[in-house]
């Protein structure tokens, strides 16, 4: 799916879950958790959980970074007993996919780069207004 025949990121998102088998949802936040994008629009998590995920992910990926032989934290791929998260850094965004138990793994994870490429112009923006503060 190229990014270049879509209009806005939302559509893309959108397209990513509907043609991915077992994605489920696509949220994007800030490191706090306040949900910036979110495919399909409709779909309505429980907007605390979603944050305190996000929280645990980016105090993970924190803390294990302080391992130096290790380097930077990129992605946490869990499963649960009902479905499976991958989280990724794309600094100051979090990506969180939620997909089925039978979701690929691996598909997931290929998703990583072509979504922080389409999540990019929103990263400046979102960059470009935090450095006011």
């Amino acid at each position: 799916l190229d990014m270049s025949s879509q209009s806005t990121i939302q559509p893309y998102l959108s397209a990513l879950c509907d043609r991915v088998a077992g994605l489920q949802t696509i949220i994007v936040t800030d490191r706090d958790g306040v949900v910036i994008l979110r495919a399909p629009e409709q779909a309505i998590d429980d907007h605390r959980n979603e944050q305190i995920m996000t929280t645990i992910f980016s105090l993970t990926t924190d803390q294990t970074s302080k391992i130096k032989a290790l380097g930077q934290a990129n992605h946490i791929l869990t499963f649960y007993d009902t479905c499976i998260c991958l989280q990724a850094n794309h600094l100051p965004l979090v990506i969180t996919l939620k997909a089925s138990l039978t979701a690929n793994p691996g598909e997931l994870l290929d998703l990583l780069p072509d979504l922080k490429k389409a999540l990019d112009i929103t990263r400046s923006t979102i960059l470009r207004e935090t450095d006011k503060f």
